[in-house]
């Protein structure tokens, strides 16, 4: 099954979350659905399920004092070509980060994989197709990133199973805890 770690997003947060997807809509962009919107720790890709037992394991083990989080300012993955569009996390930024360096040595240590690339804490938004436009999509960032989205604490750990539809992905959740 394909799976991946995240913490969730309260629902008052996607209100004004969705508010702003809106100044995306166009040809080309494929706006993010309520119910997908979260901050990603890990991509799992394809697991077994034999090892839902040890990642939930590992999920336990993850110890964090409490903290806020808030989602300020936006950007775009791809430079002049952008694919994706992401909110940027402000306060709690660092306290992610090491959420997600706890998870990688857990992971690496368990034999899971882990991507090698550097981890930009983020919600995305919206993904860019070839051929939309780009200027729109600079200027809808502009003013994305002027809102506010307000904050929140106590985060949801979660590990989500993900089914690729045509529709777009479906997420069924596998194991949470609140932080």
């Amino acid at each position: 099954m394909r799976a991946f770690i995240g913490l969730g997003i309260p629902e008052s947060v996607k209100d004004r979350i969705i508010d702003a997807e809106r100044l995306l809509e166009g040809p080309g962009i494929v706006l993010v659905k309520r119910e997908a919107l979260h901050i990603t720790l890990h991509f799992l890709g394809d697991v077994e399920e034999g090892k839902l037992e040890m990642l939930e394991s590992i999920m336990e083990s993850v110890k964090h004092s409490s903290f806020s989080i808030s989602i300020e300012g936006a950007g775009a993955f791809g430079g002049k070509d952008p694919h994706v569009v992401y909110l940027k996390i402000g306060i709690g930024s660092a306290e992610i980060i090491s959420i997600y360096d706890d998870l990688s040595r857990k992971l690496r240590e368990a034999g899971m994989r882990t991507e090698g690339r550097l981890f930009t804490p983020h919600v995305t938004i919206a993904r860019v197709k070839h051929g939309a436009d780009t200027k729109k999509i600079e200027g809808a960032i502009e003013r994305i990133g002027s809102m506010d989205f307000g904050s929140f604490g106590n985060p949801e750990l979660f590990i989500k199973k993900s089914v690729l539809t045509p529709d777009g992905p479906l997420y069924t959740t596998l194991f949470s805890r609140s932080l």
